[in-house]
């Protein structure tokens, strides 16, 4: 005669080892999960500051393209040139600026660097001519727009390649050994002319920009009204 089992179900011992498979099933895929989400936060970190980092070199080329040779009067009452580059960063007018309210409105806008505990950052700050038209070489402005460009942990550096003085580019005849030389510093006030192009050195990494000289004609008339 066969006998038959009639018991049904799982003895203790078989749930016992069933729930240990199963959390061992939870906690290998909770680990894997969590391996994945940090990796894909640090490529999503790493593609955030490439963005913000090529944002703001974009950012400074759109404020020097749009630069203008722009003249005001010195303290003697003299035409000059309102750019002022230095080592840490440089002020300029253009007619791009970041928080224009309109389509070319002109603005006097400074960018320069800062030191931050993980390296330096990129500063712009912009004084709307709306408020008011920039009419001497020590007006006071306000500066009432800051943004930071961009954020790296190499040293960033400026120079500019131009004239010693106005004289060296209109009057060859007198210096015609003289040409344009980089610079590590350029006041267009005491030389009275622009720079003809401006270098934004960021670790080993150089990025050069052309700066608009205006029309000469135009230009020679206002200054030798000084």
């Amino acid at each position: 005669m066969v006998q038959v089992n009639l018991q049904k179900g799982y003895t203790l011992v078989e749930m016992l080892i069933a729930m240990v498979i199963l959390l061992s099933l939870m906690f290998t895929a909770n680990y894997s999960y969590s391996l994945y989400s940090n990796y894909w936060a640090g490529r999503l970190g790493t593609f955030d500051r490439t963005m913000f980092y090529f944002q703001g070199l974009l950012q400074v080329k759109d404020t020097i393209d749009s630069a203008i040779p722009y003249i005001v009067s010195n303290e003697k009452k003299e035409q000059t040139f309102y750019f002022l580059g230095r080592g840490e960063g440089f002020t300029l007018v253009t007619t791009a600026p970041i928080f224009a309210q309109t389509v070319n409105d002109a603005a006097v806008v400074r960018i320069f660097k800062e030191p931050t505990d993980e390296g330096f950052q990129l500063v712009y700050e912009e004084a709307p001519l709306s408020d008011g038209l920039l009419i001497d070489l020590d007006q006071v402005l306000n500066f009432k727009y800051r943004t930071v460009l961009m954020r790296t942990k190499q040293p960033i550096k400026f120079e500019y390649f131009g004239w010693k003085v106005r004289e060296h580019k209109y009057e060859l005849t007198t210096f015609p050994d003289e040409t344009p030389v980089w610079s590590a510093s350029y006041d267009a006030a005491k030389t009275r002319i622009q720079p003809k192009r401006l270098r934004m050195t960021i670790g080993t990494e150089g990025f050069d920009y052309d700066l608009p000289e205006g029309h000469s004609k135009l230009i020679n008339f206002f200054l030798e009204q000084g």
